[in-house]
């Protein structure tokens, strides 16, 4: 397709390429059935998902990846939607920012240029993607937590 925007229900196990932007926002949605699973390839120069843009029945990360192509150099999840998967774009900068006083979660994995996490958002890598085994592009094999107060100072500890 085109342009992936408007509402899109994935009932099965799909493949989708998009040769241009994601642009959701307002009522455009995306929903992996309970059932399903998407991998989408998207092309273009900048990607924006914004509300409750993706949402994920099935809850596993591993069944909505979204890779992006080299030509992608920024993508940008906003507002109060959570999300449930795995996204790779390594020649973008990716912002994920949490709106409101609601708490945003992401899980999964994202691969990205860089990654910047802003208000009330949260990370959790989805240890269940490492046991994918050669499937997987990049493992995680150890990390380390730490403090956000000590981060904004420049003081890293754990």
């Amino acid at each position: 397709m085109s342009t992936l925007s408007g509402k899109t229900y994935v009932a099965g196990d799909a493949e989708l390429v998009v040769f241009n932007d994601i642009k959701m926002s307002g009522q455009d949605i995306l929903v992996i059935g309970p059932n399903a699973a998407l991998h989408a390839y998207v092309d273009g120069s900048s990607s924006t998902v914004s509300g409750n843009g993706v949402i994920n029945k099935t809850s596993l990360a591993q069944n909505c990846i979204i890779e992006f192509t080299k030509n992608v150099g920024t993508l940008k999840f906003s507002g109060n939607g959570e999300f449930a998967g795995v996204i790779v774009a390594p020649d973008a900068n990716i912002e994920l920012d949490g709106g409101g006083n609601a708490v945003t979660d992401f899980c999964g994995a994202a691969i990205g240029y860089t990654i910047n996490l802003r208000g009330h958002f949260k990370f959790h890598y989805d240890e269940a993607l490492g046991r994918l085994g050669a499937n997987g592009r990049f493992l995680v094999t150890s990390w380390d937590e730490i403090n956000p107060n000590n981060a904004l100072s420049g003081v890293i500890t754990p």
